[in-house]
């Protein structure tokens, strides 16, 4: 079977089956693939064993699928996820060292109770929370931070569903779960900037503000990213407005030198108005201190 015709084939057994083949083909082949696939956003994992594809995409793109043209058509990636979930009040849940240990899950004991591995990421039991900290190899790629966020959720999602079924206990507040992107990094790739960076022997540096870190050059996977970094989610508000930003600049080249000239100029005509102006006012003056005393002199 030829390469594209593979892709081709992995793409429509997803479709119509929503798993991936695994009859006659090796766990290396089909890795290779489906990492192909996945890079150019046609298809994306659900849960455990379960695939979709991306109906936004065009079945004509699939065949235009091959090692050649697999350059990734993603703007961002998102990596670094940390997500915060409240959770509602259980019996015994302050004894859940307990029940790990007499259920054979390994943990360790950290100032904020027990850590757990799940799916790859690490997860804290919390008294009221459980935090989940994203394996340093998952990736999120994107067009933009937002969907990038979208897709790291589903995730969370899915890790969240493996603690319960571990627990055995809802941790739904509600009818859904309440979760939070307390940390997250969204990089821009393949971004100009960085690449100039490097070319100047700078690989990584940072930018911050009022001491705290909000964005960053970092060439650490040879994807040359410009990354925003912030906690809180913020990350994925600040990386469309440094891409707007740069865009913005791009199509209009103006260095601080020049605004500041422009500035300057501008300055310099608003003085000579006000200039101006002061004669003018102290000209109407005079005159009505001159009509003022004709006026008395009557």
């Amino acid at each position: 079977m030829r390469k594209n015709n593979f892709y081709l084939y992995v793409y429509e057994y997803i479709r119509k089956s929503g798993k991936l083949p695994t009859k006659d083909v090796s766990k290396q082949k089909l890795n290779y693939y489906v990492k192909k696939l996945k890079r150019q956003d046609l298809i994306y994992k659900v849960g455990y064993g379960v695939w979709k594809i991306n109906e936004r995409k065009r079945f004509e793109e699939v065949k235009k699928v091959n090692d050649d043209t697999m350059q990734t058509h993603h703007k961002t990636r998102g990596h670094g996820f940390v997500f915060k979930v409240m959770i509602p009040a259980f019996d015994l849940w302050d004894q859940r060292d307990i029940f790990l240990r007499d259920n054979y899950v390994p943990f360790k004991r950290i100032k904020q109770g027990q850590s757990i591995v799940l799916r790859g990421h690490t997860i804290w039991l919390c008294n009221s929370s459980i935090v989940i900290y994203f394996s340093p190899k998952s990736s999120f790629y994107a067009t933009s931070s937002y969907e990038s966020s979208g897709r790291a959720l589903i995730e969370c999602k899915e890790t969240i569903r493996a603690v319960e079924r571990l627990i055995g206990k809802s941790l739904k507040l509600g009818k859904g779960w309440l979760v939070s992107e307390a940390k997250s990094h969204y990089a821009d790739i393949r971004n100009v900037l960085s690449k100039y960076y490097h070319s100047k022997g700078i690989s990584r540096f940072e930018v911050t503000q009022s001491g705290k870190a909000w964005a960053m050059v970092d060439n650490s996977f040879n994807l040359f990213e410009l990354e925003t970094i912030a906690g809180g989610g913020k990350s994925k508000e600040d990386l469309p407005k440094l891409q707007m930003f740069l865009n913005d600049l791009r199509d209009n080249p103006e260095t601080l030198s020049n605004i500041k000239a422009k500035t300057t100029d501008e300055l310099k005509d608003v003085y000579n108005v006000i200039r101006e102006q002061n004669k003018i006012i102290a000209s109407m003056e005079a005159q009505i201190i001159r009509l003022t005393n004709l006026i008395e002199n009557k």
